[in-house]
């Protein structure tokens, strides 16, 4: 069994950190609405402004290298999968939506994880300020379980 990987530059890793961030901020959109509980929705808009800080950063960042990263079709694949999601579930309860969002966190740690193993430049510091930002964000999850 092969480990070869294909490697990135540096304008892929900043195209999918941005779409790591991007789709943070879309699913809490999506999924926000279906919440009651108002210290989760405290949490939901926190996370959404701290994954918005960074997308806004990446597209700074984007932006001196020439890349286009408002051109993704992510933004309907994170609403179409949260509709999914919470469409297919009766339990809305804070518990439930919580493990979602960290199922969603989870796969989130997984492309960064991708983006870290194929990348062999010097290590992007957005890389650091996501997973800084998903440990935190499972950690706040974490007592609504």
């Amino acid at each position: 069994m092969s480990t070869a990987v294909s490697s990135m530059d540096k304008k892929e890793v900043i195209r999918e950190l941005y779409k790591n961030a991007q789709m943070g901020v879309d699913s809490i959109e999506v999924i926000k609405n279906y919440v009651e509980d108002r210290p989760l929705i405290n949490i939901l808009n926190n996370q959404k402004r701290d994954y918005q800080t960074i997308s806004d950063e990446l597209e700074q960042e984007g932006a001196k290298e020439n890349i286009d990263l408002r051109t993704s079709p992510l933004k309907n694949k994170a609403k179409v999968w949260g509709e999914i999601v919470i469409s297919t579930i009766k339990d809305k309860s804070p518990s439930k939506i919580a493990e979602i969002m960290m199922q969603g966190v989870n796969m989130g740690i997984i492309g960064l994880s991708r983006i870290e193993n194929r990348y062999e430049g010097e290590r992007d510091p957005y890389i650091d300020k996501l997973q800084n930002l998903y440990k935190a964000n499972l950690e706040a999850f974490r007592p609504f379980l």
